[in-house]
């Protein structure tokens, strides 16, 4: 009996540690919005949900729970029951752009949207009972005549999904206390393709673009097929799915990643005439998940456009010579940028950044006799997540102590 007694003690205590959290997406509601729900089945975990509105253009926050504005925060006390705050969010967003007069990183039309989650519902500082996590799941609700929607995330089986929902979503984030439905998120008459990529096909990867839009799902599927075992061997722990989400103008004219997903306007070619991959960029951003202190997001930049090209070296698909000129028009495309701690983000940065990490990848391989490169510097910092030039430093050190002088040529101090 004492053993029995404290078998359900146990199972009782870890039945307290998570809540679920449900987010409904309504597409059908209001066109060119998103009516989102957020309803907690059993709030008593949760004792505010504190939300930063400064960069959100969410509004008529609504609940019958207790709700106060205070400035940019939204604070909203869900009580010991069942509780549910609902808004709406347009999803058309403009972005600055030097090729457009006018560019989104969000839209809007009959047939499709494109936008992040992320937009949708607000960031939020939780408290909540010692221990307690949220067990998230992402709910959508869709046009009658959109047939699909695609996100970074694992997909619900259609037999426990909830009535009047059109398909759902796990947001499986172990690190977070409370997972918000991050990531590129596409719905609509779209047309996707899909492969399961790796060793043991650990990792999904789904293509996905509006039927209306001009681009080469299948094309984008072969480089990653074709490059998939370089990023194994480089980076080693990679995600279990990966979306990759393409539309046209009047989309911004370039690539951005999310986490768990990537954006790339239709227009980009998979491989620039530079020999750089812009796919692949966001992707090793996507990969990696590394992030950077304000001064030193170089670094993640940097690591990101050397592997929009080393990687291809590696798979073959450039030759030394045409790599070897990539490097040189890099050089001359940094020009005197050297201080990439102080300069402001710029393509002149990136360049010299890349550089930097080609020159450090071929010190440590010359100093270690082909044992160790740069992708174990990277992988250390994966573990970190959020780095900064002494971890960058603390990293080499680690791997190849006398690769610290690529740091002094490149005067990075």
């Amino acid at each position: 009996m004492i053993f029995c007694a404290s078998l359900l003690f146990c199972i009782k205590v870890m039945a307290n540690t998570q809540y679920p959290v449900n987010y409904y997406f309504d597409l059908a509601a209001r066109p060119g919005e998103v009516v989102v729900s957020l309803a907690l089945p059993d709030a008593g975990a949760v004792k505010l949900l504190d939300f930063n509105l400064a960069h959100s253009q969410c509004v008529d926050f609504t609940s019958e729970q207790s709700l106060e504005r205070d400035g940019d925060r939204l604070l909203w006390r869900p009580g010991a029951k069942a509780a549910k705050l609902t808004f709406r969010c347009p999803i058309k967003h403009p972005r600055a752009s030097r090729l457009a007069a006018k560019a989104y990183d969000a839209w809007w039309e009959e047939s499709y949207a494109l936008f992040r989650g992320d937009d949708m519902v607000p960031p939020a500082r939780v408290v909540a009972r010692k221990g307690a996590v949220a067990q998230s799941r992402l709910y959508f609700k869709l046009p009658e005549t959109w047939p699909h929607v695609n996100t970074g995330w694992q997909a619900i089986a259609a037999k426990e999904l909830p009535k009047d929902v059109s398909e759902g979503f796990l947001l499986d984030n172990p690190e977070r206390r409370f997972s918000r439905p991050t990531g590129w998120i596409i719905a609509g008459e779209l047309g996707t393709r899909r492969d399961s990529l790796g060793t043991g096909s650990h990792t999904q990867v789904a293509v996905s673009a509006p039927v209306v839009a001009d681009y080469s799902r299948m094309d984008a599927l072969v480089l990653l097929n074709m490059l998939w075992p370089q990023m194994e061997q480089a980076f080693q722990t990679l995600p279990a799915k990966i979306l990759i989400v393409s539309s046209g103008s009047p989309l911004w004219r370039g690539g951005l990643s999310a986490g768990n997903s990537l954006y790339l306007h239709s227009g980009r070619p998979m491989v620039s005439e530079n020999g750089s991959s812009t796919l692949i960029h966001e992707l090793t951003h996507v990969i990696t998940g590394i992030h950077a202190t304000k001064k030193d997001d170089w670094i993640v930049e940097g690591i990101a456009e050397f592997y929009s090209s080393n990687l291809l070296l590696r798979a073959g698909g450039l030759t030394p010579a045409r790599y070897n000129k990539l490097l040189a028009s890099q050089a001359r495309r940094a020009g005197s940028h050297k201080d990439f701690r102080k300069a402001k983000k710029s393509s002149a940065i990136k360049a010299g950044a890349a550089n930097f990490f080609d020159a450090l990848d071929k010190s440590i391989r010359q100093r270690t006799s082909n044992k160790a490169s740069v992708d174990d510097v990277v992988r250390v910092l994966m573990k970190k997540g959020k780095v900064n030039l002494a971890d960058l430093k603390s990293a080499v050190q680690g791997v190849a102590p006398e690769s610290l002088a690529v740091f002094d040529t490149y005067k990075i101090y």
